[in-house]
């Protein structure tokens, strides 16, 4: 039973890198945002410049507090008449909260979307194609252009990724429309537990709020300023610390990739990790690929030890952080 569960996660790991796979169990939080303040009050409460976002286009962000300190991670898509943003699971009741709160005389509405609308990845070489030739939606170049289409008369809403390591996409319909929906998936790729896409997204160094991410990190930490904070784009809460952090040029710890070198345990959450004996920082997930022995996991290491390169230890055995 275990070498058929080991053909089949490699089975499934070769279509959502090499061909295409997808999975519906990612159960991501989506959160739609509409009004016609909707723009400049998202912009007021996360660290991504949203005023500047066209139609048809996304980015990452953070949802910080007063005092500068990560509450939320996720991206978040400009509709003609709306903003979704999509989140860790289970992230809706926090996130909501804390935008109701600031939310005083603005013409803005939001709504919990995560039990009406459903969002299946869909990662590999093969992905774009089916999305392009099978489906005829058309994306932009750029990661999170997005799109509507109309499959066997539902509308489909479709948007790149970059969060897998592969050619990543998007697919959000209504719930009720699963069955259409994974009749259309299985026709062009294979359907994989979610397990595949933790291996891909640990892999590739993406963060999940929660698991790596907590209300103690600062947004820098991350290490992901490119893709989520503008520093010209004006006050916002917590915008204060976060600019101060920016014209000091550090801080203390940043978030890594890292290779384990282990044939037999994988380190869990919150393992140690030592250079010269001393405590450089800490594992927040581990992962074995499912198409070799390698033990890729992600965590978060002193500045001084986060080259890429460096040689680390955890209880585990050896650890590499990489590129």
């Amino acid at each position: 039973m275990k070498d058929t569960d080991e053909q089949s996660r490699k089975f499934q790991f070769e279509a959502a890198t090499q061909g295409a796979g997808f999975c519906f169990a990612l159960d991501t939080t989506l959160i739609e945002i509409s009004g016609t303040d909707r723009a400049s009050f998202l912009h007021n409460l996360c660290t991504a410049d949203i005023k500047s976002l066209p139609v048809g286009e996304g980015c990452e962000l953070f949802f910080t507090d007063v005092r500068g300190r990560t509450i939320g991670y996720g991206w978040v898509v400009a509709e003609s008449d709306s903003l979704v943003v999509a989140t860790e699971p289970g992230q809706a009741d926090t996130i909501l909260a804390h935008l109701d709160r600031y939310l005083i005389r603005e013409n803005v509405q939001l709504f919990d979307r995560t039990a009406l609308w459903q969002q299946v990845i869909l990662c590999g070489e093969r992905a774009e194609a089916i999305v392009e030739n099978e489906w005829n939606i058309q994306l932009g170049a750029s990661d999170f252009s997005h799109a509507h289409g109309t499959i066997e008369s539902i509308d489909m809403h479709c948007g790149r990724i970059p969060f897998y390591g592969v050619p990543g996409f998007t697919i959000r319909t209504a719930c009720d429309d699963r069955e259409t929906v994974a009749a259309q998936l299985e026709s062009h790729a294979v359907e994989c537990d979610a397990s595949i896409f933790e291996f891909l997204r640990i892999r590739a160094g993406t963060p999940r709020f929660g698991v790596d991410i907590t209300d103690a990190n600062l947004p820098q930490e991350i290490d992901r300023d490119r893709q989520a904070i503008s520093f010209n784009k004006g006050c916002y809460l917590g915008q204060e610390t976060v600019a101060r952090i920016d014209a000091l040029g550090q801080v203390q710890k940043l978030f890594r990739r890292l290779q384990i070198h282990t044939e037999d345990a994988i380190p869990s959450p919150g393992t140690n990790i030592e250079h010269e004996e001393k405590s450089v920082g800490r594992i927040t997930s581990a992962i074995r690929s499912p198409a070799d022995a390698h033990v890729f996991a992600l965590g978060f290491v002193r500045r001084p030890q986060a080259n890429p390169g460096t040689r680390l230890h955890c209880s585990c055995g050896d650890v590499d952080v990489i590129e």
